[in-house]
């Protein structure tokens, strides 16, 4: 038996099924598979810290850093904060910053205090989570003082896997 199907020409084969809230970007050309890899420089960014005024990755520069990209409704990175707050502790030669994708400044204000967590934070990073590609949470960026990124790390498995 043998069913034939006409399929529409604008059907879930082509763009104008794609829901209006979802957007296209442009992969640079550096990046291969959607995705960074180790050896390679950090993408820069600038973005507003909880407390304070604004941080550019730029001027981190010469010292080793941790980006820890965060949401608060995630259980792994909730799990993760701890961790990293005692990395911090234990590294004083790495500066850590956390990368609130979905939360403003109040947000994270109230989170970081409840915990009585001392952890730098950029509120509303989404656009920074963009030009790292994040694709799981929590994510883990080990960047030398030269802007390389050293390691990736992707979810949360203990502190024995936060080492620089």
């Amino acid at each position: 038996m043998e069913i034939s199907v006409e399929v529409p020409h604008d059907s879930v084969f082509t763009m104008k099924c794609i829901p209006p809230h979802f957007t296209l970007r442009s992969i640079p050309g550096t990046v291969y598979h959607h995705h960074l890899k180790t050896g390679v420089a950090a993408p820069g960014f600038t973005g507003k810290l909880v407390g304070s005024d604004s941080l550019s990755l730029k001027a981190m520069t010469g010292k080793k850093r941790m980006l820890f990209f965060f949401d608060r409704f995630s259980y792994p990175c909730l799990k993760a904060l701890n961790a990293v707050q005692q990395f911090q502790n234990e590294n004083n030669d790495v500066e850590v910053l956390l990368i609130g994708l979905d939360a403003g400044e109040s947000e994270l204000k109230g989170i970081l205090t409840k915990r009585n967590l001392s952890l730098k934070a950029i509120e509303n990073g989404e656009p920074i989570a963009d030009k790292y590609y994040i694709s799981a949470l929590p994510a883990f960026f080990f960047i030398d003082e030269k802007g390389i990124i050293h390691k990736i790390q992707n979810g949360y498995g203990g502190e024995v896997n936060l080492r620089y």
